[in-house]
């Protein structure tokens, strides 16, 4: 071929950049679903090999947030509960705060109540958006929550247990809060730098050469004394709360409240430290091979 003519594509093989974006989109999302289900497949699996509890017990609660963003689908949040049930040595109480729009259907929360009991059901309003529920998690739902309720246990649709041991693991090691670690190199997490506007970061600074690492809140074990402490050390108005995103220095990212609370609950010592590599063990995100004791994020 003469290289000094400029090559003409046939019209015919051009492929739209945005028609190849969308299936790129479809791949992914398609991937996500096949890789869900393969995960709630095998915990359903595992499960049935456990005897389910039956000696009540209050030293541990199981805490359930439904922000009404979208209906509650039974089948999309069940194994959650489930897993709760089944991979604890006894049969502790579920509060399940729960937010419907009003043209929401309820049956799939009244049949979690039915199955998983002892489920205490707390009526919310609609959190409208992440800021909403970060808002929630940081200042409202632990002081809501009995004094007597002091080990929690946090988990959502896409993150909870998937091995028995959790109590043991965590009366042996008596964390604070334990969540996943964010592993930098899988790009879970943003610079811990832009956690909180410039101005507050200097107030919950780490000291030089430590960093954010612990952890996802989606499955996590929190104190509630703890959280109730953090919540004091920091004022909702401090956060530019603005269209749906929490904004801080020029990211205009959704500061998360498990990233809120991590970095003023570490940084300042109201929570122990607990190594990425112990915190590893509790939990991982998203699921990957190993013997965490839970995982957030199916892929």
């Amino acid at each position: 071929m003469d290289s000094s003519k400029p090559f003409k594509q046939d019209p015919k093989t051009l492929v739209d950049p945005l028609a190849a974006y969308d299936e790129y989109v479809s791949f992914c999302n398609a991937a996500r679903s096949t890789n869900t289900d393969l995960i709630k497949n095998k915990t359903w699996t595992d499960m049935k090999k456990l005897p389910a509890p039956t000696e009540p017990s209050e030293e541990f609660l199981g805490l359930y947030v439904h922000g009404g963003h979208k209906p509650f689908v039974l089948h999309e949040h069940e194994v959650a509960f489930a897993s709760f049930r089944k991979f604890s040595k006894k049969l502790y109480p579920i509060w399940f705060f729960y937010a419907e729009e009003p043209d929401h259907d309820d049956a799939g929360m009244k049949e979690i109540a039915n199955r998983y009991s002892p489920v205490h059901v707390i009526e919310i309003p609609v959190l409208g958006g992440m800021h909403e529920y970060s808002k929630f998690m940081i200042w409202k739902v632990f002081q809501m929550l009995p004094e007597k309720y002091e080990k929690v246990l946090t988990f959502q649709s896409d993150g909870f247990l998937r091995n028995p041991g959790w109590e043991d693991w965590i009366n042996e090691h008596d964390p604070d809060y334990v969540g996943a670690p964010w592993d930098y190199k899988w790009g879970g997490h943003p610079d811990p730098e832009v956690i909180l506007p410039p101005e507050m970061m200097e107030k919950f600074q780490f000291p030089e050469g430590e960093k954010l690492e612990v952890g996802n809140g989606g499955f996590s074990f929190r104190k509630r004394s703890k959280m109730l402490e953090v919540a004091e050390a920091i004022k909702e108005e401090e956060i530019v709360w603005e269209g749906g995103y929490c904004q801080y220095g020029v990211n205009a990212h959704c500061a998360m409240e498990d990233g809120i609370i991590c970095q003023v609950g570490f940084s300042t010592g109201i929570l122990k430290p607990i190594s990425p590599d112990l915190a590893r063990e509790f939990s991982v995100d998203p699921y990957r091979d190993g013997r965490s004791i839970g995982f957030h994020a199916f892929i």
